[in-house]
């Protein structure tokens, strides 16, 4: 399910661009039970992608243009999904135990 994150210092980290078109890479893997700092480049703020919903964890950011970042604890194995907040541009976390 794409690309994974990188381990370092007891911190899982991911790098994705967010464009007028979505996100890029718009699936990734993470790990369970490791905080995970989840970098998001914007590059078009004025667009619906820019307004990122991860339904399943509450979280809703409004991306600004540069470095977006977000962190969380996933605590279960599964598919995490977000999309923008109209949907149309979805993407997927697979989190692996």
């Amino acid at each position: 399910a794409g690309p994974s994150a990188e381990l370092r210092d007891g911190k899982q980290y991911f790098r994705m661009e967010q464009w007028a078109a979505g996100y890029n890479p718009n699936e990734f893997t993470i790990k369970k039970g490791v905080p995970f700092v989840w970098h998001i480049n914007s590059t078009n703020a004025y667009t619906c992608a820019s307004s990122l919903v991860v339904p399943s964890l509450g979280i809703r950011k409004n991306l600004v243009s540069g470095d977006n970042v977000i962190e969380f604890t996933p605590t279960k194995s599964g598919i995490i999904r977000f999309s923008c907040s109209m949907g149309m541009f979805r993407g997927t976390i697979t989190v692996m135990n």
